[in-house]
């Protein structure tokens, strides 16, 4: 199961992809991350670990799965039994680019879990896709 949000952003897909792969500047990008720690040194690459703290939740280690700039970034959690898979799509549109942020949730209670939190979920990918948009069009 899983939520997304996609927003047309008036810049192209190289410069959403380096605010995205930014991972320890998300904090200063969006009030959706608080804290962000790279675990691990070098370039960010599938296997590449990331502690991130976001507001009312635990902090969480997500692991960089898929890497293909600049148009696809995906990194997962588990937490308990579900897995989550967070993916950054960038697809270049005429003068600019369409960010799709998408939250695929999997394992026993994943539909329990969504129907509680996906609507804060769901605004949680709102602004963030929103504040990409901000600092990309500047």
């Amino acid at each position: 199961m899983e939520i997304s949000n996609s927003l047309f952003i008036q810049a192209d897909a190289e410069t959403v992809w380096a605010l995205t792969v930014d991972v320890e500047a998300l904090p200063a990008l969006t009030p959706t991350i608080s804290k962000a720690s790279r675990l691990d040194h070098g370039p960010l690459a599938v296997g590449s670990r990331v502690r991130l703290k976001q507001p009312a939740q635990l902090g969480a280690i997500w692991t960089v799965t898929q890497l293909d700039p600049p148009t696809l970034f995906q990194w997962e959690r588990t937490a308990g039994w579900l897995k989550m898979t967070a993916t950054h799509q960038l697809e270049s549109e005429g003068t600019g680019c369409r960010n799709t942020l998408i939250l695929a949730v999997s394992g026993p209670g994943s539909g329990a879990f969504l129907r509680l939190f996906g609507s804060v979920i769901g605004r949680a990918l709102e602004t963030e896709n929103q504040s990409f948009k901000e600092r990309a069009e500047i």
